[in-house]
């Protein structure tokens, strides 16, 4: 007997702030698990154990753990009632109602002495209710306590052993620690006072001390740290052990222990607690009783990096057997109820276990509890799949098998599997048939993600295989790093290469290399639309993977078209899914409903002589497919009609390819599995079986076809003896086993006997140099030479995908795209039969094609997505019949097309009948004068419709015949009104999204125009109107796009009211004003007028009075227009009042500085020789106010010529002004910047120039005065007459510089707007109609000013006078 063995379990089932004192920081070395520290004990059996649990109350599932702690006495008892190397005690950890923390004892070690009392006594704890925290901290120091207590107690020594070191040992306080030995000390005594085993036998022999926590996770653990352990606190005599116990809706189920403490720790996962044999195989070895399985050994050890105990249970089983009259349906159900499934059997190894323990256990009903006969397997068959072969129900292929000779039978007979004791074989029988003395073995296995050891991965390829596969179809080649070093190349698909920068497309189908540099332009992808930023490649249309976030790429009105008319197509009876007749009667259901395989009168392949169609091969693999009526040992050969003896396998499912054809240089498989005869057929061959045999099998290489099944032999024996093998190029070997393709690597099927082709293995390569990567979500590689090979290898086929496409010199032919390269611009088109059937995108922009374009029906380009025609040379759309049903994008843009329509019946547009049709790019065909929309009718998903920069008058009625039309742009069209038929509202309204009129000259809008009409997203135009709310109906405000007037609002010509004041009082003084200066001028008489700053005032009088005129007649029109101006807006701009008052405001701006200037030259003269005759002279005033006039009525009359009537000057705003200085560049805007801006700018500053030449002058002629010799007489004369020109002078200089500020400011003004920067539409009207017309205000004033002072100064000192001498006569005079 060996020496006793005290094991401390813990359990608790919750966790709580002292969890801050148990686990351990995540951030620790690999170091500290460089050696397994299972299992705890060697066996459960072979020394004496003192057994402690402790549960935790506040946690969920306490029932369970109570059972668990059950299962735990079986498993150290053996089954035995009396307890001879066993002590068991339990106490419960919590928290009273305060939350202050306490722990008490269930029962005592040996207070019970047999099995049944200690379960029993465990049990009847399930009605203890739930603590309200848990305080697990506490349970650790009590057990800490209690194991140091205990050692002292014995050795009779008075010091304490340092406490358990799973928590913050180094900051530890005396308070803390009085407090932890308060809770135990005297339980703890007490235990030790009232064991029934002598007190020399608890620590006997250095026993070993093992303490076993169980925790319930949560989400908080990942968050929490501790102090690292003593390393040598749980080494000598004492382990501890925590368990983690995860629940599926915690979101920690996937918890790895060592990532929360550094001590050996496991984890269960809650809902399957009791039925996981991890506990007890880390305790000691063994499964939990009842149930019977080895122990991983040092060799699978040795395969993984890590020695997480989870990870070293990888293929570790527990098994049990469950008797009685069963059939293999039922058994498997019953392996279900206890946690486990039927057994998988994957290698020799565990079928010799087995069958050894099974041959002790049964025969002869020594532990089966009867004679057991025959046990049920998981071994089934794949119904689904054309080979019908059997497979291990955890997902792993079957390589090593037991069959009965002669078993299993093929194809459609026995679904399940037997393993006959008496017959030591393994037999197929029906999933229901009823079999005496048989039992269900189940098999428990650890579920987890292993970590195994790098597989190796074959070297770089060679050159030539690389060079090959870019001969056959479209590969994208990557450089690892963004330099340009040669840091090595990788392949992959071109389509997951079209946005980066680091990767080059390369083709090689014109006899000579071609290579496109990435980032693709757009012009190469196709556009999911409402996804402004995501593109993809032509050929991942419609290929039934969905690329487009919003689908569109695989739409069905864009796929599920009508079928090529020249291939012959069988449509499945319940869905609309069509497959090609080659799939008919081939024994495969293509078909969901498996309709194409009904009603099959003729048999393709092998023919059973009682009628069955069976495949080729079938007829002699050793497994019996035919019935015989001469019993079970009769083969398919002898019952088979057309057995055809010469038939290595079968090529794409119906080509049967003899054994002489093999790696003869010949390619016979043409189909979509690739050349297998020239690949694998070239590979080594193995020997299947017996005589019967004649299947042909690569030597240790599994290979599946297309449709999953394993071409070789059926009963795998060309995979066995495999160990030696070298893999042959493109293949890796499963360790230990046989060859795999490269592309079986993680691509989420099992293919290595164990499945460690698809467990996570360390340094797994995100690339391999010269390989293809399949997706740059996966880590599936191929070998360069199943790049198009015809066979699709890769997940989704992207292998395949731009493959053995034609093309012709001077076009670029790419994966689902064929655009115009070198090609000779200047030759038309005249031979496009290099097209693709399959391509998806056809560009061949600035080419001649007009004569090619029927040929596009006759190549029958049924995938056809996007045609791009644009400057094509072509003058009509007419094919003879509709042959593009998936286009969906057309670009006929910059052609010569004049009109479309349908009058000839024998002829169609080009785009009629293409229901996926989405956008129709009809734009700057600049003859097209008509359109019918009707053409359209058989395009129902039609949603872009571009007809601008054509000569369209007349908006085209497409509500009825294209309702999906969601964008229609009619910009710069020739269309001129909008009447209320344009819309019509007696039907449901159009509903658009875009609508665009900018740049057409829509002037005439009925009232009830747009009230048909709901525009959602944007409506564009050049005209505000269209944006008022007594047109807009059913358009919300903010979707209309309009430049706002400057002056006018929908209700009113002038929607600031401030200014509309100050038009009114500027028109009113201007008028009064200039009016007076004039009338006061001719009222002075001849002599008046001969003088010469007379008539120059006069002639800017004049013109200040055409610029009152203007802003009267404006002002007038804004009272006549108030509350309604919108429905009047055409019509005011194109009246001849607004014309007129527009060439009044040209004619006065033009005026104005020419006068002003001549009024310098004027006074400049006066003032620079005031004796000298140098003056204008009137007949020069005369013929320069002459040309003054002609120039500016010409220079306001050039707009309202017929060549300039598109500028539209004077009718571009309300207020019939073509004053630039806005930044819309309008037609004219050059002339009008010249002569507003330009011109202006030039006279302002000659007249700035002259203003200073006048000052130097005054001053230079006063100084002069003062110092001459003229006698005093004349001086006197002299100065009076120089004071009256320098006061001259002085009025009109404050004028001229009044007009200068003006004239300045808005100069200043134009060339901001000119520079670019924007004026906003108010800033404009108020220098367009305050600070301009200003000047014609304040001129009159000004001038007149010191005349109406000095005439008003005159009339008081008369006044003043006449009442002076009125009291000088009434004064009496003395006589």
């Amino acid at each position: 007997m060996g020496v006793a063995l005290p094991v401390f379990i813990v359990v608790f089932c919750g966790i709580s702030f002292p969890l801050m004192s148990v686990f351990a920081s995540q951030d620790f070395q690999d170091d500290d698990l460089n050696k397994p520290d299972f299992p705890i004990l060697s066996d459960c059996h072979q020394r004496k154990v003192n057994l402690i649990l402790i549960s935790d109350a506040a946690g969920e599932g306490y029932e369970a753990q109570l059972t668990l702690f059950t299962k735990i006495v079986d498993l150290f008892s053996d089954g035995q009632e009396n307890l001879e190397r066993l002590r068991v005690a339990m106490a419960v950890s919590g928290s009273d109602f305060r939350h202050k923390p306490k722990i008490s004892w269930i029962f005592k070690l040996g207070v019970f002495a047999n099995t049944s009392d200690i379960k029993r006594a465990i049990l009847q704890d399930r009605w203890r209710p739930r603590c309200p925290t848990s305080c697990m901290g506490e349970a650790v120091d009590f057990v800490d306590g209690f194991l140091n207590d205990r050692e002292a107690h014995l050795a009779e020594q008075t010091s304490i052993v340092p406490k358990l070191s799973i928590g913050n040992t180094g900051s530890k306080t005396d308070a803390k620690e009085s407090n932890r030995k308060a809770i135990f000390e005297d339980d703890t005594k007490r235990t030790l006072n009232r064991s029934n085993l002598p007190e020399d036998k608890l620590g006997e022999g250095g026993a070993l001390t093992i303490t076993l926590i169980i925790v319930i996770a949560n989400p908080r653990l990942q968050f929490l740290s501790v102090n690292e352990p003593d390393p040598q606190r749980f080494r000598s005599n004492k382990r501890l052990l925590i368990v983690f116990v995860s629940s599926k809706s915690d979101g920690v189920s996937g918890l790895a222990c060592q990532t929360i403490v550094r001590n050996p720790c496991i984890t269960l996962l809650a809902e399957t607690m009791l039925t996981d044999h991890s506990l007890s195989l880390a305790l000691c070895n063994r499964c939990f009783h009842d149930w019977f399985g080895p122990m991983p050994t040092s060799e699978m050890l040795a395969n993984y990096t890590s020695q997480d105990y989870n990870q070293a249970l990888v293929y570790t089983s527990c098994y049990t057997l469950i008797y009685g009259e069963n059939y293999s349906l039922k058994a498997a159900e019953q392996c279900k109820d206890v946690g486990a499934s039927l057994v998988s059997i994957e290698t020799e190894d565990e079928w010799s276990y087995l069958n050894a323990e099974l041959m002790q256990r049964c025969v002869g009903g020594q532990v089966c509890r009867g004679d057991i006969v025959a046990v049920f397997l998981g071994l089934r068959r794949d119904t689904k799949s054309l080979g019908k072969r059997f497979h291990w129900i955890n997902g792993r292929p079957l390589i090593y098998s037991k069959w009965l000779d002669y078993h299993p039978h093929g194809g459609h007979i026995h679904g399940c599997t037997v393993w006959d004791l008496d017959l030591g074989a393994w037999v197929d029988l029906g999933c229901g048939r009823w079999m005496l003395f048989t039992a269900a073995l189940c098999e428990w296995t650890k579920p987890t993600n292993a970590k195994q050891v790098k597989i190796s991965v074959p070297g770089p390829p060679d050159d030539q295989s690389i060079a090959r596969a870019v001969s056959r179809g479209q590969v994208a080649f990557c450089r690892l790093g963004r330099d340009n070093s040669e840091r090595g190349v990788f392949m992959m698909p071109s389509h997951l290469a079209v946005r980066t920068d680091r990767c080059s497309l390369h083709f090689n189908n014109t006899g000579k290399l071609q290579v496109l540099h990435t980032p693709l332009s757009n012009r190469l992808l196709f556009s999911c639309h409402e996804e402004s930023l995501r593109s993809i490649q032509f050929d991942k249309v419609c290929d039934q993977v969905k690329d487009c976030v919003n689908n569109l790429d695989e739409k069905s009105d864009l796929c599920n078209v009508e079928p090529h008319s020249n291939v012959d197509m069988f449509t499945c009876v319940t869905s609309d899914k069509q497959v090609t007749m080659e799939t008919r009667c081939d024994l495969y259901e293509d078909c969901m409903d498996g309709s194409e395989e009904e009603n099959c009168d003729t048999c393709q392949f092998g023919l059973c002589s009682d009628g069955r169609c069976l495949p080729q091969t079938w007829l002699r693999d050793a497994e019996k497919d035919c019935f015989s009526p001469y019993g079970l040992f009769t083969h398919d050969l002898n019952n088979s009609i057309n057995a055809d003896i010469d038939c290595a396998f079968l090529c794409n499912r119906s080509k049967c390819v003899p054994w002489s054809k093999l790696g003869d240089g010949v390619i016979d498989c043409q189909g979509p599995e690739g050349p297998l005869d020239e690949t694998l057929g070239t590979l080594e061959q193995a020997h299947c079986g017996d005589e019967f045999t004649m299947e042909w099998a690569p030597r240790c290489v599994y290979q599946k076809d297309r449709f999953g099944e394993l071409i070789g032999c059926r009963n795998m024996r060309h995979l066995h003896v495999c160990k030696d093998f070298v893999c042959p190029e493109g293949y890796l070997k499963c360790p230990g086993a046989y060859c795999i393709p490269l592309h079986y690597l993680q691509n989420n099927e099992v293919d290595c006997p164990l499945g460690e082709d698809e467990t996570r293995y360390e340094n797994r390569p995100v690339f391999l140099l010269g390989y293809f990567k399949c997706d740059t979500l996966n880590f599936v590689f191929l070998h360069p030479d199943r790049v198009c090979d015809g066979s699709r290898d890769c997940p989704h086929g992207t292998d395949e995908i731009g493959c053995h496409v034609t093309c012709a010199q001077g076009f670029l032919c790419g994966s689902g795209f064929v655009v115009v390269d070198d090609y000779n611009r200047s030759k038309p088109l005249t031979n496009i039969s290099f097209i693709d059937p399959t391509t998806r995108m056809v560009g061949f922009s600035h080419v001649n094609v007009s004569s090619v374009l029927p040929t596009f029906c006759a190549l029958k380009l049924n995938f056809l997505l996007d045609l791009r025609l644009s400057n094509s040379s072509l003058t009509d759309l007419l094919v003879p019949h509709r042959c593009l049903p998936r286009l969906s994008t057309l670009d006929i843009s910059n052609n010569l097309l004049r009109n479309i329509s349908t009058t000839d019946s024998n002829t169609v547009p080009i785009y009629y009948g293409a229901k996926s049709l989405y956008s129709l790019n009809l734009s700057h065909n600049f003859f097209l004068e008509y359109f019918d929309a009707t053409t359209l009718a058989f395009n129902p998903n039609l949603r872009v419709l571009d007809l601008s920069h054509t000569a369209i008058a007349t908006f085209p009625d497409m509500q009825s015949v294209t309702p999906s039309l969601t964008h229609l742009n009619l910009s710069h069209t020739r269309i001129l009104q909008l009447t209320a038929a344009t819309f019509p509202t007696d039907s449901n309204s159009w509903h658009l999204a875009i609508l665009d009129l900018r740049g057409t000259t829509i002037e005439d809008v009925e009232s009830d125009a747009l009230r048909g009409l709901k525009i959602v997203a944007h409506l564009y135009s050049d005209s505000f109107k269209l944006c008022c709310p007594q047109l807009m109906w059913n358009i919300p405000a903010h979707v209309c796009h309009a430049p706002r007037d400057p002056f006018s609002s929908c209700s009113s010509l002038f929607k600031d009211k401030l200014l509309a004041v100050l038009v009114w009082i500027m028109g009113l003084v201007s008028v009064l004003g200039n009016s007076g200066v004039i009338v006061t001028h001719v009222i002075g008489g001849r002599s008046a007028l001969q003088l010469s700053h007379v008539q120059l005032v006069t002639h800017l009088a004049l013109s200040n009075l055409l610029m009152g005129v203007y802003l009267l007649i404006i002002a007038s029109e804004t009272v006549e227009f108030d509350g309604e101006y919108v429905l009047h807006d055409s019509a005011w701009r194109h009246s001849r009042l607004c014309k007129a008052a527009g060439v009044f405001y040209s004619l006065s701006s033009v005026l104005s500085p020419l006068f002003i200037l001549l009024i310098i030259i004027d006074r400049y003269l006066v003032i620079k020789y005031p004796v000298s005759q140098r003056r204008l002279s009137s007949a020069y005033i005369f013929t320069y106010s002459i040309i003054a006039w002609w120039l500016g009525l010409a220079l306001a009359a050039i707009p309202l010529l017929p060549w300039a009537n598109h500028w539209n000057a004077d009718t571009s705003n309300a207020a019939c002004l073509g004053f630039p200085l806005l930044r819309e560049r309008r037609p004219g805007w050059q002339f009008l910047t010249a002569v507003f801006i330009a011109l202006n700018c030039l006279l302002c500053v000659s007249i700035a120039l002259g203003q200073m030449k006048i000052l130097r002058a005054a001053s230079a002629t006063r100084k002069a005065t003062s110092t001459s010799h003229i006698p005093p007489s004349h001086s006197a004369n002299l100065s009076t007459k120089l004071q009256k020109e320098l006061a001259l002078t002085t009025r009109l200089t404050t004028v001229s510089a009044t007009n200068l500020f003006c004239w300045l400011l808005a100069d200043l003004t134009g060339f901001l707007v000119l520079g670019g920067h924007d004026l906003r539409p108010e800033a404009y009207a108020w220098i367009a109609l305050f600070l301009l017309p200003l000047t014609s205000a304040l001129n009159p004033v000004l001038y007149s000013l010191p005349f109406i002072r000095h005439r008003l100064a005159k009339a008081i000192a008369r006044c003043m006078a006449s009442r002076r001498k009125g009291n000088l006569n009434q004064i009496p005079r003395r006589t």
